[in-house]
């Protein structure tokens, strides 16, 4: 130190006190920018830690709200069956935070898991953080669309069952006036007529007796297909030719139910894709903050 000092003095041609002064001046300043420095360090430290924080909670109630609906998803694919009878209604979930992380600036979000001392081994950080918004990015595509195969579902079902539903008038029409003929007119003119007309009714009074007689599979198994299985009978071929509106309508109904049916297996397969992906994100999330910690 003395030979610094005599160094100093040399150089610059001053004296002692005056060699002391400078030293303790350049000393404090120095200290001062190392004292700044780590105070900067520490705000920076104390920042990145907040926002680490605030999107490690967002990606945490979001994988919430997503494994929720996820598990509508899954009940509502068990509804889309041409069995259930009631309505095909699906539970949503508001997923509020899903739109947020569009909101939020990526770049300085991505520097608080790389940069800094805290971030060790900030590949694997940097990792996650990316597939972290791949994951987002499909479930915010998913949630968009899928209100629309709802929506097509309603559509394409309600087509159908509506065309289904007039086949099954038109039966009905067509039931009462063969029995209108054979009560009024007597038109049954050998046994075999008589025999087919009560094989007629006796199917008709069988599937009024069955529980949900009205449920779209119900009518379908109960009532149209032993009804074209008669008519399809060779020993009745004879009087079923007199009856072709009838069995064109039973045949219109066999092909309205199988498009109904097709219908309901897409979108369930649909939907039943959607209940996975949803279920698995939230596990996978799970993982990404463990290694975002």
């Amino acid at each position: 130190m003395n030979e610094f000092i005599e160094w100093i003095k040399c150089i610059f041609s001053i004296d002692n006190n005056t060699t002391a002064t400078i030293l303790i001046t350049v000393f404090v300043f120095l200290m001062g920018l190392f004292f700044q420095g780590i105070f900067v360090m520490i705000k920076n430290i104390i920042l990145r830690k907040r926002q680490r924080n605030t999107f490690i909670y967002l990606l945490n109630v979001t994988s919430q709200s997503i494994y929720r609906q996820g598990l509508f998803f899954e009940k509502f694919s068990k509804k889309l069956d041409i069995k259930f009878s009631g309505n095909f209604t699906l539970s949503q979930v508001s997923i509020t935070y899903l739109s947020t992380f569009e909101k939020l600036e990526f770049e300085l979000l991505r520097s608080s898991f790389i940069n800094g001392i805290e971030n060790l081994c900030s590949s694997y950080k940097l990792n996650a953080f990316t597939k972290s918004y791949t994951i987002i990015e499909r479930i915010k595509k998913i949630e968009d669309s899928y209100p629309g195969d709802l929506n097509n579902l309603y559509n394409k079902f309600g087509n159908y069952e509506a065309k289904w539903n007039k086949s099954l008038e038109l039966i009905r029409q067509n039931y009462d006036e063969i029995l209108d003929q054979v009560r009024i007119n007597n038109t049954v003119r050998n046994e075999l007529e008589r025999e087919f007309v009560d094989k007629l009714d006796q199917t008709i009074f069988k599937w009024q007796q069955t529980k949900n007689r009205n449920s779209i599979y119900t009518v379908q198994n109960e009532l149209v297909i032993p009804l074209l299985a008669l008519f399809k009978e060779q020993r009745y071929i004879q009087i079923t030719a007199n009856l072709r509106t009838l069995k064109t309508q039973l045949l219109n109904a066999e092909i309205y139910y199988m498009n109904l049916e097709n219908i309901i297996n897409l979108y369930k397969g649909q939907f039943d894709s959607y209940a996975s992906i949803y279920k698995n994100t939230r596990r996978i999330i799970n993982l990404i903050i463990k290694r975002l910690k």
